[in-house]
């Protein structure tokens, strides 16, 4: 199941970029990167309690302090390789893959920087939007279609929808 909030629809200027969205996260579930995050994390969770040993809470909140700092690097890749994964899928269904540099300049950079950059699941969107228009690059020119939904329409029905009285 994806799951796109509202925030999110508001945030896109285009259904096409909507589409990049969906693209993105669909291309998460086809690389079945959840798959390969849990097998991570069982891998890291069973290390630690190797060499520390069971001492109680303090040994769950230093194994998810140093899951996360583990596993965040990987997620950048992972986070990469769905942009690419999703430009790809645009391109074959005939939709402009353009959209997904246009979604990613439009996403507010919600990452750290520097030094404690490691910290981010998500790469910078300026290396994002150089990978996938290298992609671009090599895909080669293809005539898309525009699709035939409106971003306005989703977004009248959303706030009809939020309008009316919840059913007892």
């Amino acid at each position: 199941m994806i799951l796109v909030v509202r925030g999110l629809i508001d945030e896109m200027e285009s259904t096409e970029q909507l589409s990049a969205v969906i693209a993105h996260e669909m291309s998460h579930v086809t690389l079945r990167h959840h798959l390969t995050q849990l097998a991570r994390s069982v891998r890291i969770v069973a290390a630690v309690s190797i060499v520390i040993g069971d001492v109680g809470g303090i040994v769950a909140i230093g194994s998810e302090v140093l899951q996360n700092a583990a596993l965040n690097n990987y997620s950048q890749v992972q986070e990469t390789a769905a942009d690419l994964e999703g430009a790809r899928m645009m391109h074959e269904a005939g939709i402009d893959p353009q959209a997904m540099i246009q979604m990613l300049d439009n996403l507010p950079d919600a990452h750290l920087h520097g030094a404690l950059s490691w910290l981010s699941t998500h790469p910078n969107s300026d290396e994002r939007i150089r990978s996938v228009q290298r992609f671009l690059d090599e895909a080669g020119p293809r005539d898309y279609s525009q699709l035939d939904f409106r971003l306005e329409e989703l977004r009248g029905l959303l706030d009809e929808a939020q309008a009316e009285p919840p059913i007892d």
